[in-house]
């Protein structure tokens, strides 16, 4: 007959043994889970990356539509009413761009609104910084207070601004060309109307 003692020793290991075993099952079964997984996930991520680009893509043009839709009831006037020889230089520089660099195309954009922003407060008799990039909230604060511009026009310029901030610092920025001529388009009518005062003709 088998030793008492014997069997509660070789139950106790055999229980021990158990133990570990289910200890280590949901270890195991993630490790499992994720080396089988892995091969989908992988190919998930390029497709998750574009979903995103178009959701910014999405709202960037939302929201570029929404300003010339207010560009228009601040009468604002559109790109053909301006200067042609201001307009057309400016227009066949950045079209090309946006052809083959749309962030490229969108910051020099802004960077032509930036310039008018200077223009304006120097044609009114403001002290404009020598590097007008580093304080470029603090004219337009400037302007917004003591200008004859409209409020609305500050806050279009504002938008565009925010905009071009987006498409520089998204990382995984992505703009059909007329989206892009879209932002072109606006920002031309901005800069033209920050170069001209009201009341001037």
């Amino acid at each position: 007959m088998p030793d008492p003692e014997l069997l509660t020793f070789i139950a106790a290991i055999f229980g021990s043994l158990m133990g570990l075993l289910a200890a280590c099952a949901w270890p195991a079964s993630f490790v499992v889970l994720v080396l089988l997984l892995r091969q989908p996930i992988l190919k998930a991520i390029p497709n998750l990356t574009h979903l995103k680009a178009a959701g910014f893509e999405f709202e960037f043009v939302e929201r570029v539509q929404e300003l010339e839709r207010r560009a228009d009831d601040a009468a604002i006037p559109p790109v053909d009413q301006a200067p042609r020889e201001i307009v057309e230089p400016e227009i066949a520089r950045l079209y090309a761009l946006a052809e083959v660099n749309a962030r490229s195309a969108i910051l020099e954009a802004w960077l032509l609104v930036e310039s008018s922003i200077s223009q304006a407060a120097v044609h009114l008799g403001m002290d404009v910084p020598s590097v007008p990039s580093r304080s470029l909230y603090t004219l337009l604060k400037q302007l917004r207070i003591a200008s004859p511009y409209s409020q609305e026009l500050f806050s279009i310029v504002n938008e565009l601004r925010h905009l071009r901030n987006k498409a520089v610092h998204e990382l995984d920025f992505s703009l059909g060309l007329e989206e892009t001529l879209e932002y072109i388009n606006l920002s031309i009518r901005v800069s033209n109307a920050l170069r001209r005062p009201p009341g001037e003709g």
